[in-house]
């Protein structure tokens, strides 16, 4: 009688648990993974079209790297890259080809490109191994061979070439004869991500003419391991160097400590921690101005006012930067698998998984806009332009989008 009246309590707790469950829609025997979610209807407040569209070749995002090769944007001008070797530029407001050159060897991200003086130069990292200058008429002005892997665009000085190497080296190389003359080197982690840092030559940044000379030759890095370095890119003398993330977690995986896409340049400069933390820096000595702790899988986005940021489950969070504080946040795409986003028109934008380019209310994030793009994945970062939103896809497509 004993027994069976503890049989009866187990079975009545089982039965509670379970119905526990049910009620908060959780199945324990379920093994169904949790889906996308689906596109909602929405009232559209930004309608896009087409203003010019053009094919300039397919990469493989998936052995190079989400993201590696995305267009350059210079003045009136698109530089893209496809990763058979062929290298273009074309007229932003009509898209018309300006030039075109082609290398004989596949190349493994996004070119650099910088005029000096009257030469367009370009700088290609080759599936060989190479670092190659040349300019824009085809003619090679010299290759060094290099002794690492690069995933990251080179940054063109008016002095020097500078590479990121995948196992945390920075190394440049002089620009009339391609021999290297400094490198900075620190130490790389177990397991970093694949070609997700960047650099940022202050002088080319949007904000530059804000800044006082002494940031002329300024370079900042995003290293692997969470460290951003700032350094004169023609000495390669460091300024200051700040560790903004430290790994945590039980496994190499959750140990990941990397800072992800190129350092955004404004009055400060910020960054986002893969993992961990939103951060905006002075560019005078490299203290923490700004930290929001925040699961990051993409770069975020940084304007004067607001940080848009991306968790790994495709949910985005608007934040105020002066004050931390959530503006909104929206769960609408999740796992979608969406894109770095950018700012446009009061709109936060960005491309999902499945090809649709959507806008979102910066004010509240609500869906206003949304567009099918005719290719698919993204190839590198979307980028705004004057006239627009500027695409470039993997299967080869450069779409310049325009508000109607």
């Amino acid at each position: 009688m004993v027994k069976f009246a503890a049989q009866l309590i187990l079975i009545i707790i089982f039965s509670s648990f379970l119905a526990s469950c049910s009620v908060l829609n959780f199945n324990f025997f379920s093994s169904k993974k949790p889906t996308p979610a689906p596109l909602e209807k929405f009232d559209p407040k930004i309608n896009l079209s087409e203003k010019w569209i053009i094919q300039v070749g397919p990469n493989n995002v998936l052995n190079s790297g989400i993201g590696s090769f995305g267009p350059q944007v210079t003045k009136n001008r698109a530089i893209t890259t496809s990763g058979s070797g062929v290298i273009s530029a074309y007229d932003l407001s009509n898209g018309n080809q300006i030039w075109k050159i082609s290398l004989d060897q596949k190349v493994l991200c996004s070119v650099g490109y910088r005029k000096v003086d009257d030469d367009e130069l370009i700088a290609a990292i080759s599936e060989m191994g190479e670092l190659i200058l040349l300019k824009s008429t085809g003619k090679v002005n010299w290759a060094s061979k290099l002794d690492g892997i690069v995933r990251v665009p080179p940054v063109i000085t008016n002095s020097v070439v500078v590479t990121l190497y995948a196992d945390n080296r920075v190394v440049a190389y002089d620009l009339i004869s391609g021999k290297r003359i400094w490198a900075v080197k620190r130490r790389v982690p177990p397991l970093i991500l694949h070609g997700q840092s960047g650099m940022t030559l202050i002088s080319s940044s949007k904000n530059s003419t804000k800044l006082s000379s002494d940031f002329e030759n300024g370079l900042i890095v995003n290293m692997a391991g969470g460290r951003m370095v700032f350094l004169n890119a023609t000495t390669g003398t460091v300024n200051w160097e700040s560790r903004i993330a430290f790994s945590r977690g039980t496994n190499e995986v959750e140990r990941i400590s990397d800072l992800l896409g190129n350092p955004h340049v404004d009055n400060d400069v910020c960054t986002t921690a893969y993992q961990n933390s939103l951060v905006c820096l002075s560019l005078l000595n490299g203290e923490v101005l700004w930290r929001k702790a925040f699961n990051s899988v993409q770069p975020a986005f940084f304007s004067d006012a607001s940080v848009i940021a991306i968790d790994s489950d495709s949910k985005l969070s608007a934040f105020r930067r002066n004050e931390k504080n959530l503006m909104w946040k929206s769960e609408k795409f999740f796992l979608r698998k969406i894109s770095a986003p950018v700012i446009w028109q009061s709109a936060v934008w960005f491309v999902d998984g499945q090809g649709y380019l959507h806008g979102l209310s910066l004010f509240n994030g609500k869906v206003i806009s949304r567009y099918k793009l005719k290719d698919g994945l993204l190839s590198g970062m979307i980028k705004i332009v004057q006239d627009g939103i500027l695409i470039q896809t993997a299967g080869g497509q450069l779409v310049l989008l325009k508000k109607t």
